[in-house]
């Protein structure tokens, strides 16, 4: 075979290669056309020493997801940024945009190769700027674009950019590009978000029945968990949803209601999880408030309780809790003193942080009325 023969084989080869691994990437999306140019990417790789079998998919896709960008020439970033990219374009998944993100964010600190590269296309340097934030970040944009136009419907494609939005605020890159990316996509996400619960504020503002209220209910959670478990949905859950559900917890039954705010415990735990920790402060009432429905509503009084010191612990002075709470230790009471020898110190001191917590509870007065008596 002569050289031109051996250099047309081991192109083909790459190309093949390379569409092996975009195939794997992109489920078989087609990759249209400057493949020549996009197999260059597999060209660089064969020059780093460890680096992938770049015959193999699994290898090379590993490589390309756990290799450390500093390490790289500006070359080989440039191809794996354009390769990331172009997978994500083609399917929108979270992951290829955070790669593609870190990638040009790697590839913009090599200032040297990218004025080369741009005054080759003639662009002066207000130009060379533009473009090198615009691909760092442009899948930000992109993202943000895809959420807000889907979030309402929760699409996969949507959940995909808001899951990029997400991650991105997190991404391991050097600054300015860190902060850069890190506040272009909170924002981006939190824009999305409110998109997402602005109609369901306006409903609530309405106080809607039962029924419409526990279809918005079910949605909440299911925003929850679409942005990721994401602070700004339990805000809302906090500070719009008490008032319309106090209504429907005088009108339900205890299992009704139960089952009617049991699609967002796990929003309201989270809340309060922040509170415990010294965060989420300025909603703390309103968490606090959320948490106690679920003790309210409790058919034993052994599940009820925790909740209720829960909420006491954080908030000392929340009156419904501080008198429930009062009333089943009472309740307590009157048990141990039917039996035949009861413990006069314990229950006395039970009951002395009932009457601490509801003096003028009518269950407490008469828990203190029967002690006295029987002590007699």
């Amino acid at each position: 075979m002569d050289a031109q023969a051996a250099k047309l084989t081991s192109r083909l080869e790459l190309e093949n290669a390379f569409l092996c691994l975009w195939e794997g990437e992109t489920d078989a999306a087609p990759f249209g056309i400057g493949i020549v140019r996009a197999a260059g990417l597999l060209v660089e790789l064969q020059q780093i020493a460890g680096g992938p079998d770049v015959f193999d998919r699994k290898s090379c896709a590993r490589f390309l997801r756990t290799v450390s960008l500093r390490s790289l020439a500006p070359k080989c970033l440039h191809h794996i940024a354009l390769f990331w990219s172009r997978v994500h374009g083609a399917r929108g998944q979270a992951e290829a945009g955070c790669l593609a993100t870190c990638a040009w964010a790697a590839l913009a600190v090599e200032q040297r190769y990218l004025i080369h590269l741009l005054d080759e296309l003639g662009a002066n340097e207000a130009q060379r700027t533009q473009a090198i934030e615009e691909r760092v970040l442009g899948v930000v944009q992109d993202a943000e674009r895809v959420a807000l136009n889907e979030a309402a419907a929760f699409t996969p494609i949507g959940f995909a950019a808001a899951k990029f939005l997400a991650d991105a605020t997190r991404l391991p890159m050097d600054e300015p590009w860190r902060s850069q990316v890190s506040g272009a996509s909170d924002r981006a996400l939190s824009r999305t978000i409110a998109s997402a619960l602005d109609p369901l504020e306006a409903q609530l503002a309405l106080l809607p029945e039962s029924a419409e209220l526990g279809v918005l209910v079910k949605k909440l959670d299911k925003l929850w968990r679409y942005f990721g478990n994401h602070v700004q949905v339990e805000r809302l859950i906090a500070e719009h949803l008490v008032e319309p559900l106090w209504p429907a917890y005088r009108a339900l039954s205890s299992d009704a209601f139960l089952q009617l705010i049991a699609p967002i415990e796990l929003a309201v735990d989270a809340l309060v999880r922040r509170n415990e920790r010294g965060e989420e402060i300025a909603y703390l009432s309103s968490a606090v408030d959320m948490l106690a429905f679920y003790a309210f509503v409790q058919r034993d009084d052994e599940l009820a309780v925790p909740i209720y010191r829960r909420v006491l612990k954080l908030f000392p002075t929340h009156r419904n809790s501080a008198r429930c709470l009062a009333a089943v230790i009472a309740s307590r009471v009157l048990v141990g003193l039917g039996l035949a020898m009861p413990a006069f110190a314990a229950l006395d001191r039970d009951l002395g942080e009932a009457e601490t917590l509801a003096p003028d509870h009518a269950e407490v007065k008469r828990a203190r009325e029967a002690l006295n008596a029987r002590r007699a």
